[in-house]
């Protein structure tokens, strides 16, 4: 099984539901499928206050046809060490970000942390078969996921419009950066002899 993102993804899409980026690729004796997920609105107001149920449905894929985009975990980290530096510099210098620039900084300790545990869903990876670098990478991008709807960075008023331009070339290096660092670390799986 891999975690395959598409490459081109929009991350100002990303807070409304179905807009993910990511399916499973799985490989069973020659053949493969692809799962995606689909988001829908069972009941607006239900007394456990859950109102999403998701449903995953599978497509035949020819092998040759599904690219598994993951690199490696070394440069996954490099990259991501590299955008959260450039990010959490540019989130400091506009009021509407600098709420974000802890955020990032957090999520560059965790590429070094030596007990690295991802803010959310801290069981998104089995006890065994991923690397301590695997492990801070999925961290370190869980914790820069900083992109989604209301109160996100895609949120944002710039007070200053000529900044605008930098803000997207930092939004879309940072959401390829978090992306690309979740698919390498998910995919660097290595089985327990």
């Amino acid at each position: 099984m891999w975690l395959v993102i598409p490459a081109v993804t929009d991350h100002n899409l990303v807070g409304f539901a179905n807009a993910g980026p990511g399916a499973i690729l799985v490989t069973l004796r020659g053949s493969a499928e692809v799962w995606t997920g689909s988001w829908e609105v069972i009941s607006p107001q239900p007394s456990d206050d859950r109102i999403w149920t998701v449903s995953y449905e599978s497509m035949p894929a020819s092998l040759g046809d599904v690219a598994v985009g993951s690199g490696s975990v070394d440069d996954a980290m490099d990259e991501l060490r590299a955008v959260l530096g450039d990010a959490a510099d540019f989130a400091v210098s506009d009021p509407g970000l600098r709420n974000f620039a802890k955020w990032l900084r957090d999520a560059v300790g965790l590429l070094d942390d030596p007990h690295p545990t991802a803010p959310y869903h801290p069981d998104m990876l089995p006890d065994v078969g991923y690397s301590l670098e695997s492990r801070r990478l999925l961290a370190a991008s869980t914790r820069a996921w900083v992109f989604g709807g209301l109160g996100s960075w895609n949120d944002v008023y710039l007070e200053d419009e000529s900044i605008g331009t930098e803000y997207e070339r930092i939004s879309s290096r940072l959401w390829q950066a978090v992306l690309g660092g979740l698919e390498s670390a998910v995919n660097a799986f290595e089985p327990v002899p």
